[in-house]
């Protein structure tokens, strides 16, 4: 892991001072924000996960030592992921691509799976859609910092 953090961290030193200055240190500290940082991301997934070498990721290191902390359902669950989500050429492994937007999936896949996953917990009615009643009975369900899981917004007026 020691060799991961110093090929990323060479990778964000971009005026090779062998320093990081602040702009630099975000680079380093959340590569898959940055596009000229995707490799170092891909490489350190493929490091960590390719356990064999042969640059793919099957569903077994997929899971790696996961299997033993999680329940049956649990696993069945990251399966069906693995194969009708990430798996997008439907080969058995992930490779290249797939492996990219895996490890650095693009703001609307975050976004759309955010929406999904408010509109389970807010829709009463289980319409699929949202009325306004719906949304106003649940604005705490929307702005609470476990609804977006990144951000905590408050209201500083």
């Amino acid at each position: 892991m020691a060799e991961d953090e110093k090929q990323l961290f060479l990778a964000a030193d971009a005026n090779k001072d062998n320093h990081l200055n602040k702009e630099e240190f975000r680079y380093f500290y959340t590569p898959e924000d940055y596009p000229h940082m995707q490799p170092m991301v891909l490489l350190g997934v493929m490091n960590r996960f390719d356990t064999d070498k042969d640059g793919k990721i099957t569903f077994d290191e997929f899971i790696g030592d996961r299997r033993t902390e999680h329940t049956e359902e649990w696993l069945q669950e990251e399966k069906t992921k693995f194969i009708e989500e990430l798996d997008a050429n439907k080969d058995g492994v992930l490779d290249g691509d797939e492996v990219h937007s895996w490890a650095s999936p693009n703001n609307n896949m975050i976004a759309e799976s955010e929406a999904e996953n408010l509109i389970l917990k807010a829709d009463k009615n289980q319409d699929g859609i949202l009325s306004f009643d719906e949304v106003l009975d649940n604005y705490y369900t929307f702005i609470s910092p476990e609804s977006e899981g990144y951000y905590i917004f408050r209201d500083e007026l």
